[in-house]
């Protein structure tokens, strides 16, 4: 997997998105047989801020976690056999449906996250969240 570069515009009371504006989006690569497959995502972590960005250890100030989930979009292109996306999904601990199909190819991953006008951030801090993808 290839992440994206960065969420812009990341300030309160925005909606901070991962294409656009020169941004990249990230790719997902797909290798699997003729047979059906569906791809799933979720948080690696399991706890109560599961599906949230949360703020990096050189930061002790500002929101800990982000209020609303992270909400991706996985885009397959035409290279599959067949494959659908599922639109968009909030991150969470259980895996989501993101997208299916069969055969290989890449697929394109685009993230978004709402910032609330009232969510206090830091300049120079950051936000990260793991995604797990699980192909079955």
């Amino acid at each position: 997997m290839s992440p994206p570069s960065a969420l812009t515009p990341f300030v309160p009371g925005s909606t901070a998105i991962s294409s656009g504006n020169g941004v990249s989006t990230g790719i997902v690569t797909i290798t699997a047989p003729l047979t059906a497959w569906t791809l799933t995502a979720a948080d690696s972590n399991t706890g109560a801020n599961a599906g949230h960005l949360v703020r990096g250890a050189s930061c002790s100030q500002g929101a800990s976690t982000l209020a609303q989930p992270l909400s991706m979009t996985v885009s397959p292109v035409p290279t599959f056999t067949t494959a659908s996306s599922s639109g968009p999904v909030s991150l969470g601990a259980s895996g989501q449906t993101v997208a299916t199909g069969t055969g290989s190819g890449v697929a394109n991953t685009n993230y978004s996250q709402v910032i609330g006008s009232s969510e206090q951030l830091l300049v120079g801090c950051t936000y990260s969240v793991t995604v797990a993808f699980t192909l079955s």
